[in-house]
């Protein structure tokens, strides 16, 4: 069947313009179709390489992928996840350090004092004075909190509050990730002691609480051969007490504050999963192989050395240097 059209179609570009256009040649004539530029005679850009008269689709964009202000997420789009405490150390007495896992927006919620807690699980409670953050990137990853004073050994937990990522995203406060706890580090207390007729004056480097008037706390020793007798013991202010004694006399003492002789590692500890001996203040542990085991020291006194609402810090080193370990790891198997 064949398909007869005369010859009279005036066109210039485009489809129906072109002889050898991309739909090819034909021995029939052109159809009637007057077409002045592209693919429909319009004046907008389409796929086809010409123009249209049909309009692009109504789509307002301002900002990244779609509409969307831009982020930090995929195609310039933001991203909606809350930042996340990751974890909280104790630099020293006044100063603990939050991570992030993420970098923060530099804003005055960053740097405030009340946008963070810290609350004692034992010792005593600091309050949060100012904030420090250094931006790395574009924010900061973690701040530095300097605080009125941790208990040494105690156990905290710092909250984070009305802060948000570089996306905008408020920390979800309610969450146990605006959360993290850790151990303290305390301030090493300093002590300057003068001494009168009949007195020893101690000042301290900041107040003292509970204990401060226990003349027990207080051992005075020099090579004079008459021992001093304690007559009394006052705290005039919360830096300073005021000990008096009889029988001081022109010679160097030396005063040892607080009951360090609390707990002893001859005896007083208890032992479960190994086997331990003891020798010129050295502990001895046997344990088999993959066995765990677990020491305890506890405060027996009477009255208790270690009182209610302090920590007790010790630090233990261990020797490997003697150890023997079985099976011998060069010449029998171990698995």
């Amino acid at each position: 069947m064949a398909l007869f059209l005369p010859n009279n179609t005036a066109s210039t570009y485009g489809y129906g313009g072109y002889g050898y256009a991309s739909y090819g040649t034909s021995s029939f004539p052109r159809p009637d179709i007057n077409v002045d530029e592209g693919f429909g005679g319009g004046s907008q850009i389409t796929s086809y390489g010409g123009w249209t008269i049909f309009p692009r689709p109504d789509i307002n964009v301002d900002e990244g992928y779609g509409g969307v202000p831009y982020g930090l997420g995929v195609y310039g789009s933001i991203e909606t996840f809350p930042p996340v405490v990751t974890s909280a150390v104790s630099l020293d007495g006044t100063q603990v350090q939050v991570f992030f896992n993420e970098e923060m927006l530099m804003d005055s919620d960053l740097t405030d004092p009340a946008s963070y807690t810290i609350t004692s699980t034992l010792g005593a409670a600091p309050t949060v004075i100012s904030v420090e953050a250094t931006e790395e990137n574009y924010g900061a990853k973690s701040v530095i909190l300097n605080h009125s004073g941790t208990t040494l050994g105690g156990s905290y937990e710092v909250q984070v509050r009305n802060i948000r990522d570089l996306a905008h995203n408020l920390i979800d406060s309610v969450a146990p990730t605006s959360r993290a706890n850790f151990f303290a580090l305390g301030t090493s207390t300093i002590i300057t002691g003068t001494s009168t007729d009949g007195n020893f004056l101690l000042s301290f480097s900041e107040p003292m609480g509970t204990g401060a008037t226990d003349i027990d706390n207080y051992v005075v020793a020099s090579s004079y051969p008459v021992p001093l007798v304690s007559q009394s013991v006052s705290q005039t202010s919360p830096t300073v007490v005021d000990l008096v004694y009889l029988g001081i006399t022109k010679v160097d003492y030396k005063m040892t504050i607080g009951k360090t002789p609390a707990i002893s590692i001859d005896s007083n500890y208890t032992m479960s999963g190994g086997v331990v001996s003891t020798n010129a203040g050295h502990l001895y542990l046997s344990k088999e192989q993959n066995d765990s085991f677990e020491m305890v020291w506890a405060d027996e006194s009477a009255p208790l050395k270690v009182l209610p609402n302090s920590s007790y810090v010790a630090k233990i080193s261990v020797d490997f240097s003697s150890a023997h370990i079985r099976p011998y790891y060069l010449t029998q198997p171990i698995a």
